[in-house]
């Protein structure tokens, strides 16, 4: 958990994103205690207030962003499954349907970076017809991506491969995933081997905390002077 709290904040980048994420986790983790509480008002107050401000996904504009909405759409799944409150579902289903989505079709994965909202969704609706496209694009996932001499993956940006500590646990999440989808222990060596490879690369020996990556300097052996 700390792990994803330290890679999840590395790519806060201003405030607005910092806003974005933050009611997203905090919904996230709320809606859990919500359950065993029964204190709803304030994930209410908080999903009510998030889908005013995307006009209650009524227009294909409503649902286009980057991975900060995908991440608060995903917040409002896991409140619903773990409330029973089925209030938002009409919202959670538009924002898919003008989405174009259908559960029998891959959604590319460099499409869905740092984040997984189509999986929360198939978690929510059991479409079955979801799994064999998912697992299909997870194994070109694990084909394509470009690896670093040590094998750590990396994710594009512009015209370069690059290590990111953001990526990589959206990756490991999804062979975690895939492999409990599959059963197929390949995805499980996969996910825990890229943890190892990332934390003898990135990890600091002395503080034991992480640096945001590796190749984005002009020394490409270097890794970024950050720590968290």
């Amino acid at each position: 958990m700390t792990l994803l709290i330290e890679i999840t904040m590395n790519h806060i980048k201003n405030f607005r994103t910092y806003i974005a994420i933050t009611r997203g986790v905090f919904l996230f983790f709320f809606s859990i205690s919500a359950s065993l509480f029964a204190q709803t008002s304030i994930p209410d107050s908080l999903i009510t207030s998030y889908l005013q401000q995307h006009n209650n996904f009524q227009t294909s504009a409503d649902v286009s962003g980057n991975y900060t909405l995908d991440l608060n759409v995903e917040a409002i799944i896991r409140h619903i499954q773990h409330t029973g409150d089925t209030t938002y579902l009409g919202a959670v289903d538009r924002f898919f349907s003008l989405r174009n989505f259908q559960f029998s079709k891959a959604v590319p994965y460099e499409k869905s970076p740092f984040c997984d909202v189509y999986f929360a969704y198939f978690q929510l609706k059991k479409d079955s017809s979801f799994v064999v496209p998912y697992i299909n694009e997870s194994r070109r996932m694990m084909r394509n991506l470009v690896r670093t001499p040590e094998g750590a993956i990396c994710i594009r940006h512009g015209e370069g491969d690059y290590m990111l500590i953001d990526y990589v646990q959206d990756y490991i999440a999804r062979m975690a995933k895939t492999g409990w989808l599959t059963g197929d222990t390949l995805f499980y060596r996969e996910a825990v081997n890229q943890l190892k490879l990332y934390r003898s690369i990135l990890q600091y020996p002395d503080s034991k905390l992480y640096s945001q990556g590796r190749g984005w300097l002009e020394d490409k052996n270097q890794i970024s002077p950050s720590a968290w």
